[in-house]
């Protein structure tokens, strides 16, 4: 019985029934009713936690930012002191990188439905800051590296910033949807991919050129 449960884990269920819901069935296709089926958690009882769809759908989504944001927690502190080179920079890119990857590919419905928020009406500007400051890790490796090698002044950094971050998630969910291997070689591969844009600024490819003829065509983010 859901009274016999604490609120935390209440909260828990009704998250983990809300990503399943979503990744399967999209955001359009979630509701109440199909959680209630999911949970035997009833309206009333959601609605003593999360005061309305939006706020369950948007809570649930920044509860996996946070966790996001914990996985790269162990990247150096000082991201600059290590960048002398093209090649400390593609390590540090690198060991920022790959814990969210191994994250995002590591739960179907976890991942699925942070692709699919992230393509909804509910991911608000309000959404946005809050996850800025979550991938805070990833914005002050461009920023450091930018004040010692400046980029481009045409070179818009937040969209730089956002396409590695979205794209990742894209790729993520074709490996999760069985579209993309996951592998080791196609790991490079989308690392190269998604990065390339930052190496460009330099007028090099990230790492290994031999590389690029390894880049599946289909490719976009979806």
């Amino acid at each position: 019985m859901a009274s016999q449960r604490t609120p935390e884990q209440l909260k828990s269920i009704i998250l983990k029934a809300t990503q399943h819901l979503v990744a399967v069935g999209g955001m359009q296709n979630f509701s109440y009713p199909k959680l209630a089926a999911e949970t035997g958690i009833n309206a009333p009882t959601v609605y003593e936690h999360y005061k309305n769809k939006e706020a369950l759908l948007t809570s649930c989504f920044l509860t996996i930012d946070d966790e996001i944001a914990r996985k790269i927690a162990n990247a150096p502190k000082s991201l600059s002191a290590g960048v002398k080179d093209l090649q400390s920079f593609d390590d540090l890119c690198r060991l920022l990188w790959l814990p969210y990857w191994n994250y995002l590919t590591a739960d179907h419905d976890r991942t699925l439905f942070y692709w699919h928020f992230c393509n909804s009406e509910y991911y608000t500007p309000t959404v946005v800051q809050q996850r800025m400051q979550n991938e805070k890790a990833f914005w002050e490796l461009v920023q450091s590296v930018n004040g010692s090698s400046p980029f481009s002044e045409r070179c818009n950094l937040e969209i730089l910033v956002w396409n590695l971050l979205d794209n990742t998630v894209a790729m993520a969910a074709k490996v999760l949807r069985g579209i993309y291997p996951n592998d080791e070689v196609n790991v490079n591969t989308v690392y190269h991919m998604v990065f390339q844009p930052v190496f460009s600024v330099f007028g090099q490819n990230s790492g290994d050129d031999n590389k690029a003829d390894e880049t599946p065509s289909d490719t976009h983010t979806v």
